[in-house]
């Protein structure tokens, strides 16, 4: 898919949010660039996030690093059930831009300055108190030692080093991702022209929505129990099939990551496989 196709598909999909979110005060307040980011952020969260009501975030949302840029504060569950809080930045950028690499950068390092503003404690809106009824809940999230994790959506193309602006920023509590343009449009493509699901920056608990017997020789089966319980056995090619007649492809949601452009997981994957295999 060419990106300028890309690009029309986003920008149709959010202009026809617009009447559902026409009253939100910041929406009103914005220019179109403005108005863009916005509803961009919205159109994330409806993808990424389904089963939250937006509108019990939107109110949170406030103005950005710069006039044309949103952020929102939110938490949600992971895997294991652990409080998670996220900060997201969106960013639009005109058609005209979104090849530009220089531009991506420079957001970049503006998106991380905001960010390390917001974990300082000093980043109160001076128009939204929702948003900083939510970043208080948020500092102290953090000084209980609670996992943060950074988001960027940038609709915007460039080779850029990611490494290098966050190595100083992330740790085992913090976290950073980024969303460009290409990534975007390969996870829009995977989802809705192959049914795949592919890399989710938000984490949800797992909810199966039904079961499968599963046959298996029980005297063939090994028993792990450190660094993680599991189980080690043989199934015959015929159960593999039904389990994909009945799954497809989302038997492969949770255990396979597709690498991700410009993004750090990529080199986190690579270490876990050289140095510490086990974990893979």
């Amino acid at each position: 898919m060419k990106n300028e196709i890309f690009y029309d598909i986003i920008d149709n999909e959010i202009n026809k949010l617009k009447p559902t979110f026409k009253k939100n005060e910041h929406l009103q307040k914005q220019d179109e660039n403005g108005q863009k980011s916005f509803l961009f952020l919205i159109w994330f969260l409806k993808r990424y996030l389904p089963n939250c009501e937006i509108s019990e975030l939107e109110k949170f949302i406030t103005e950005g690093n710069d006039d044309s840029s949103c952020d929102l504060i939110f938490s949600n569950t992971d895997q294991e059930g652990k409080e998670i809080y996220y900060v997201v930045q969106a960013k639009w950028f005109s058609k005209k831009n979104i090849n530009k690499s220089n531009e991506l950068s420079k957001e970049i390092k503006s998106c991380l300055t905001d960010f390390r503003i917001i974990l300082s404690g000093k980043k109160e809106s001076e128009v939204n108190k929702n948003f900083n009824i939510q970043y208080e809940k948020f500092l102290k999230h953090k000084r209980k030692n609670g996992k943060v994790k950074f988001l960027f959506l940038a609709l915007c193309n460039g080779d850029v080093n990611l490494k290098e602006h966050i190595d100083d920023f992330i740790s085992n509590l913090i976290s950073f991702d980024l969303l460009d343009f290409n990534s975007l449009k390969q996870q829009y493509i995977e989802l809705e022209f192959k049914g795949i699901k592919t890399h989710n920056p938000i984490e949800t608990p797992y909810i199966p929505k039904s079961e499968f017997e599963l046959k298996f020789e029980k005297n063939q089966v090994i028993y792990v129990d450190k660094p993680f319980k599991s189980n080690i056995f043989i199934i015959k090619p015929s159960q593999i099939y039904l389990m994909f007649d009945k799954f497809g492809q989302s038997l492969f949601y949770k255990n396979i990551r597709n690498p991700l452009t410009s993004s750090h997981f990529n080199e986190e994957i690579k270490n876990t496989v050289k140095n510490n295999p086990i974990n893979f």
